[in-house]
């Protein structure tokens, strides 16, 4: 189906101290305080469906830079796009949210390139870099690529975990017409027979993770 090999990040890369996790929640609380009630039911809702597992999340990488805005933190990296400060932060948001929900992550790809595979590393400490992931720039709809890629948005992933995807914009866009913002994420339904395209549930910033994660403690 793809090409792949498994990357780990050490621990110490992604752990995020205890108080600076209850810091960004309760930011993220204050901040979507005025619109709680409308959110709860929706956020319940979605809290269900992530710890059930059966669901894809795809992710456009987290925010980038050039130049002494985003230092190469891999090996190899100096010469690509690389992960603003901001973008490890919205990483290391994700990686406390997820972490919080108790979603259960099964397989986590990525475009081999820098800042996806970044990414993925901080935030959820492995990945399986995959050719199939590279850019959709320029691609249209039957081509093979493009048919793999939404195969895997339409099929269910192992029982009881969440398929995560970690690309560009073009890789959700072509298949599925959706433009997401670096660092946003699309949590996609897929079909019940795997062959329909998938539901969108929702869109998430890493903000949005967090208001979650904030809603999965009360």
């Amino acid at each position: 189906m793809f090409e792949s090999g498994t990357l780990r990040l050490p621990n110490s890369w992604i752990a995020l101290k205890a108080s600076t996790v209850k810091f960004l929640l309760i930011g993220a609380f204050l901040a979507t305080s005025p619109v709680m009630a409308r959110a709860e039911i929706a956020d319940a809702e979605l809290l269900m469906s992530l710890r059930n597992g059966g669901l894809v999340v795809y992710f456009r990488h987290a925010a980038t830079g050039y130049g002494a805005d985003a230092p190469a933190t891999l090996e190899g990296c100096g010469d690509e796009r690389n992960l603003s400060l901001l973008g490890r932060r919205q990483a290391r948001m994700i990686n406390a949210a997820v972490t919080a929900i108790g979603a259960k992550i099964g397989i986590v790809l990525s475009s081999p390139t820098c800042r996806t595979r970044e990414t993925a590393l901080i935030a959820f400490g492995r990945t399986e870099p995959t050719p199939l992931l590279h850019s959709l720039i320029g691609a249209s709809q039957g081509q093979p690529r493009v048919v793999e890629t939404l195969r895997l948005f339409s099929t269910a992933p192992e029982e009881g975990t969440i398929r995560v995807m970690i690309a560009h914009q073009s890789n959700l866009r072509v298949p599925l017409g959706i433009s997401l913002a670096e660092g946003e994420s699309a949590i996609l339904q897929p079909s019940p027979d795997g062959r329909s395209r998938p539901e969108v549930l929702a869109r998430l910033m890493p903000q949005d993770w967090l208001r979650l994660a904030g809603a999965s403690l009360e």
